[in-house]
């Protein structure tokens, strides 16, 4: 990609939006099977959405191809709640969330998840209703939130996006990921390569998770195929682990929205949270005309998400 052919702000923001759910959805059919030769025994090279497989079932019975785990249907929710609200409302998300949560049809319910809804139906503050896990996963679906206050200054956005997080992951580092998240994406919007962005953005990264660090290690396995390196660095949803894998798969990809996003998911574990993430800065580099259009275009909610791609567009071009 030249200087000439970079996309401009708002097909970044589109792509970071669409590769962000893209990768979630990708992840659907074998999401938490944490052996690559099984994925591929049972998948082949997954290029497109498939229907939960054996070993997915457990977690996503009755999801269908185009669906989103758990993780992408609460980034859903995130933007249903901005798009109602008008502005990013902590009170607005936690009902949408809530309301995800409380229906017939009910995704999966994991440990933080069980406990966000104890300390919400215990009375807890709004700002203490988070688990105290310390997982990747409330930092991951940052994407639409990020998009909706793509105009606004990057101050408030970080701290919006920190804020989301907190409201399912307590645990040190889990905000302070939606941060560096954040941070990421921003360098990238202003030109740099996700390799570049990464490079910045860890020298001031927060002290809880010493991202310099998570660098470092995830560059030490390069060399190694995606499924040894995540096996390595970490594939579960945890922190550091999870965001080292996510580091290592943006280092050799880049801009390859594609080939991020299938050998994330042909890595195993909790291929899901880490597509969120991997869709979002590997989208923003790329634009939106590097994410496969079949992969928009099968998504079962695209009409939902084109709507708020429309709606946020407007004043995003030379924003802050």
């Amino acid at each position: 990609m030249t200087e000439d052919t970079q996309p401009t702000r708002s097909k970044r923001l589109e792509g970071m939006l669409w590769a962000s759910f893209a990768g979630d959805a990708l992840a659907l059919g074998v999401h938490w099977i944490y052996d690559p030769s099984k994925i591929r025994e049972i998948s082949g090279e997954l290029d497109s959405y498939t229907n939960p497989k054996e070993g997915a079932l457990l977690y996503h019975s009755g999801k269908q191809a185009g669906d989103f785990t758990h993780y992408g249907d609460q980034a859903l929710a995130l933007l249903r709640a901005v798009r109602e609200a008008g502005e990013w409302s902590p009170q607005a998300f936690v009902e949408q969330w809530v309301e995800l949560f409380s229906g017939e049809d009910t995704p999966y319910m994991d440990k933080a998840t069980k406990e966000t809804v104890r300390n919400r139906e215990s009375g807890v503050p709004l700002e203490e209703i988070g688990s105290l896990s310390r997982e990747m996963e409330g930092a991951a679906r940052f994407a639409p939130l990020y998009v909706a206050l793509s105009d606004r200054g990057a101050e408030e956005r970080i701290e919006a996006v920190k804020a989301q997080a907190r409201l399912r992951h307590r645990g040190a580092g889990s905000a302070e990921c939606a941060g560096f998240l954040c941070e990421t994406a921003d360098a990238i919007l202003e030109g740099a390569t996700v390799r570049e962005a990464l490079e910045r953005t860890v020298r001031d990264g927060p002290p809880d998770l010493n991202t310099e660090r998570m660098l470092l290690r995830a560059e030490k396995v390069l060399d190694r195929s995606a499924p040894e390196a995540v096996a390595e660095l970490g594939p579960a949803c945890g922190l550091p682990g999870a965001l080292e894998s996510s580091m290592r798969i943006l280092l050799e990809h880049g801009a390859d929205v594609e080939g991020a996003l299938i050998a994330n998911t042909m890595a195993g574990g909790d291929s899901a949270s880490r597509g969120l993430v991997i869709g979002a800065l590997s989208g923003a580099a790329a634009g939106v005309d590097g994410v496969p259009a079949r992969w928009r275009d099968h998504l079962r909610v695209k009409d939902e998400i084109g709507e708020a791609v429309e709606a946020w567009m407007s004043g995003s071009e030379g924003a802050a």
